[in-house]
């Protein structure tokens, strides 16, 4: 009966308190496993390593295959494998996992993730003057007022900036910096936890 009393809110509050709440329904970090189904509707889910999807580093995106609490595990498909989450320990391969449902929001962080990862693969492998010339857009970009070192053999200097700039970006704008540099593999990365 209370959330229904805070769902009337409006205007810039009522936006705001409405995405809080839709991150907070994403993850099911505290509220068990139950939500997720038994496996037989493959719900979409993405596995990130903290209980909030504004913060987690994303593993993968899967549908869940199994979700049986008498065995203690629930088995995620992603393409051809299957990944075993231990409930009991809360984690994917010794490492921790978090279950976030597949939405749009969380969709948008899956991909803005993807498409920062590829930039910043490319620049760590970048010529100097590449480097320097991706540094420039990024910056114009996001408007920013850094003076870029161009110094022969101090490029790298910016990276650390730089690295902040790109977290300001949007997903249309990263797909456009990484169409510049012709990234290939466009789809997914590959995924952070082995099979």
């Amino acid at each position: 009966m209370r959330s229904r009393a805070r769902s009337n809110i409006h205007g810039p509050l009522g936006v705001l308190w409405h995405e809080v709440q839709l991150f907070k329904n994403c993850s099911l970090f505290g509220s068990g496993y139950a939500g997720l189904g038994t496996g037989r509707d493959f719900r979409r889910v993405l596995i990130g390593s903290t209980n909030d999807a504004r913060t987690a580093t994303f593993y993968f995106v899967g549908n869940i295959s199994n979700n049986w609490p008498s065995w203690n595990k629930i088995f995620v498909k992603v393409e051809n494998y299957i990944k075993t989450f231990d409930i009991a320990n809360r984690t994917i391969n010794g490492r921790p996992a978090f279950f976030f449902f597949l939405n749009e929001l969380t969709e948008d962080l899956w991909r803005r993730q993807n498409e920062r990862q590829k930039l910043l693969n490319w620049i760590e492998t970048a010529r100097p003057q590449d480097f320097i010339a991706i540094a420039e857009l990024i910056l114009e970009q996001t408007g920013a007022e850094y003076q870029l070192c161009k110094y022969p053999g101090f490029e790298k200097v910016n990276l650390g900036r730089i690295r902040i700039e790109i977290r300001k970006l949007a997903v249309p704008t990263l797909r456009r910096l990484n169409s510049l540099i012709d990234v290939e593999g466009r789809e997914d990365p590959p995924t952070t936890l082995a099979a």
